[in-house]
């Protein structure tokens, strides 16, 4: 079995290798002028949260762009590449690099989040796992966070902003909302929370089409 898996793991990694931009790829996709464009802005947008975000936000940011560099990239062009055969391998490296833009872009407005920022209507599916929560703001400038399960609410609390952190509690317990990127916030409830059976934590995306 050990064997087995072995070959496995080298199946992979040589097809992940086989598949990867190389520096000789890239510099010819840079002739094509849709890549080029998005390659420059994704630089400009670099610059910017460079020069702009709070070190506690441009690290995490370096981290995750290494992260996309190393393979994320490459999983994200493959992926595209699987859902649509006829899309070359250029325009999918440019879709995907778009996709890293908005991401930068994202995490520059996280870290100079606004009540107004934080609101909208983000969704967490994870194995198996289904919840929404709807953050409102309210008259008074605080924040309503209200989770929904698969057979209804789960929990509802207020609370205010502090960097880019939105904290809801109430008498069962609390939760931080880390807005890293304003589309994708990560939920953290506290043992309280957890130990009264509300199930909440993940990484959330922001849901399309929420009325």
């Amino acid at each position: 079995m050990k064997h087995i898996l072995s070959a496995l793991a080298l199946t992979f990694i040589l097809t992940s290798s086989a598949f990867a931009l190389t520096d000789s790829e890239y510099k010819e996709f840079m002739k094509n002028s849709d890549f080029a464009d998005a390659d420059k802005e994704m630089q400009e947008a670099w610059n910017e949260a460079k020069s702009k975000m709070p070190p506690k936000f441009f690290e995490r940011l370096q981290f995750k762009q290494r992260e996309w560099l190393s393979h994320g990239r490459d999983k994200g062009a493959a992926q595209l590449m699987k859902a649509d055969p006829k899309m070359s391998r250029v325009e999918a490296y440019t879709q995907e690099t778009g996709s890293r833009l908005e991401a930068i872009l994202g995490a520059i407005d996280a870290s100079k989040l606004t009540p107004d920022d934080a609101q909208g209507f983000f969704i967490l599916n994870d194995n198996g796992r289904h919840v929404e929560v709807n953050i409102t703001l309210e008259k008074n400038r605080s924040l309503t966070a209200e989770f929904f399960g698969d057979n209804g609410s789960i929990w509802e609390a207020n609370g205010r902003i502090s960097s880019n952190v939105l904290t809801v509690s109430n008498d069962k317990g609390s939760a931080a909302i880390t807005y890293w990127d304003t589309s994708y916030p990560e939920i953290k409830s506290d043992k309280k929370l957890r130990d009264s059976g509300i199930n909440i934590d993940g990484n959330y995306g922001r849901k399309v089409n929420a009325y």
